[in-house]
């Protein structure tokens, strides 16, 4: 598997430049400086995959927190490149 990710900020969050990585695997994905911060939380759950249509060409990296109950976009990745959807859990709160 290969793909790229591009951090995501909300647009409030000004001053900083969005990281771009490239990886060759789920284990690279996720040992990701920046990504791999997720976990830190101690209310951490687990990361899953946005598979919405209303993004027409990517997907969304999701941390979850406490059970599912709240979640944060870590990054945007090409779906076109990245079948994530075979390493990760399904995302699917509305």
């Amino acid at each position: 598997m290969k793909g790229i990710i591009k951090q995501y900020r909300p647009a409030y969050f000004s001053g900083f430049e969005n990281q771009v990585n490239n990886f060759n695997s789920i284990d690279e994905l996720l040992n990701i400086d920046w990504v791999k911060k997720f976990t830190e939380d101690k209310h951490f759950f687990m990361f899953s995959i946005s598979l919405a249509e209303k993004f027409e060409t990517q997907h969304h990296l999701m941390a979850e927190y406490k059970n599912g109950e709240s979640w944060y976009v870590v990054g945007s990745i090409d779906k076109d490149t990245c079948k994530l959807s075979d390493e990760l859990p399904i995302f699917d709160k509305d």
